[in-house]
Parts: structure tokens; sequence; C-alpha cells
């Protein structure tokens, strides 16, 4: 693949405003080809622009947030309070792995977390909102 190519893609994955991905990706993909879009360099690029805009993820009626808060180096995203370990499919609304986690017990945590989600649930709309991070004391 052409780096020259990859590189103009990452930077139009960069630069696309927020709710438009998908018809950017499928443009993409009829003007460069499905190879170019498929490749690792730009799947981080996706995951990256997702991870920027703290895409959501459905898992059941709960969400996990895609941030820099919730991951880790090798693509992984956790949530603490669910006990889950996802690895996402970039521009999907899938994931390729979920695994349950053990965390530790820490009752702070799990008040704070309690106090948020009632605030949540009290002033936002529960089907775009949702509360995630890392809670280290």
């Amino acid at each position: 693949m052409d780096p020259q190519t990859i590189n103009i893609v990452k930077f139009l994955i960069k630069e696309t405003p927020i709710g438009n991905l998908k018809s950017v990706i499928d443009s993409l993909k009829i003007l460069v080809g499905f190879e170019v879009i498929d490749s690792n360099e730009v799947k981080n690029e996706i995951l990256k622009y997702e991870k920027d805009h703290l895409k959501h993820i459905n898992i059941g009626d709960d969400k996990i947030v895609l941030s820099d808060n919730t991951s880790d180096e090798n693509g992984n995203f956790y949530d603490q309070f669910l006990k889950l370990k996802v690895n996402p499919i970039p521009n999907s609304d899938n994931v390729d792995k979920l695994e349950t986690i053990e965390v530790e017990n820490d009752t702070l945590r799990d008040l704070l977390y309690s106090k948020f989600k009632i605030y949540k649930d009290k002033n936002f709309k529960s089907e775009i909102t949702s509360i995630n991070g890392k809670f280290k004391f």
C-alpha cells in the first residue's frame, strides 16, 4: 500500500466532523479501496478518532466509553463498574472480544459511582450518556 495514500486517508479521518465518520469511511472505500481502509494503520486511526470523540459501545443496557482513561496500549477498553474488558471493532458498534475482569473492591469508588449515576439519570438522557473512568486514589 502506498504510504502517501494511507497518510491522506488518516488525515481525512482525523479531520472528519463528529457524526460523519461512517459516511466518510464509506466514501474512502470507494475512492481508495477496501484494502487501504482495512489496514492496521487506518484502523488504529479510526479507533483514535473514536476515543477522541468518546464513542459509546452498547453492552446490553449499559455503555462503555471509548477514551484514553478507559483504554490500555493494546486497544482494550475497561469498565470497572461493569467489570468488563472489551476490544471494539473500529467503525462499528460491535466488539471483537468481551471478557469479565476482576476488580478490587473499593467502597469510595463504588460510592462515587452510585452518586454519579443518580446525578446522570436525573439530569441527562440515558441513551446518550454514560459514566466511566479510572478511579485511583
